[in-house]
């Protein structure tokens, strides 16, 4: 398992995705996965630093690991910031009218439609958020 601690701000985003993509690199992983994996990162992190530390900068800590046959990546957030359960979000009407829609909630969709499993915990105060893709 691959280990990195970056701060939650918007810059941290790429060297993100440089350490995720370093550990699918010799995975069955295609291009519309890694371009899916991209997007689910992007709203995920995005989350933790308009939410777990809206008026300040954190720590975050990303485990990523391939299973032992390279077919899924699992991916897990820790942070220690404010306490936000993206998963229990109320689902989105996708279908319903853009303007009549609420603000909100598309990132979250993204990401449960884009991974095959998200799940969250609060342990040990700290937001503990993991997600699997399957890949190839």
């Amino acid at each position: 398992m691959a280990q990195i601690e970056v701060e939650s701000k918007l810059e941290s985003l790429d060297t993100l995705n440089d350490f995720v993509h370093s550990v699918i690199r010799n995975s069955p992983c295609t291009e519309q996965q890694r371009i899916q994996i991209d997007l689910v990162l992007e709203e995920l992190f995005v989350n933790i630093v308009n939410y777990a530390y809206p008026e300040s900068i954190g720590k975050v800590q990303v485990e990523c690991k391939l299973s032992e046959d390279l077919n899924q990546v699992i991916i897990t957030f820790k942070d220690q910031g404010i306490e936000f359960n993206p998963v229990a979000r109320k689902e989105i009407e996708i279908h319903e009218r853009f303007e009549r829609r609420p603000v909100g909630g598309l990132g979250i969709y993204l990401a449960k439609k884009y991974t095959d499993s998200i799940e969250y915990e609060r342990a040990e105060d700290c937001n503990v958020l993991t997600i699997m893709k399957n890949l190839g």
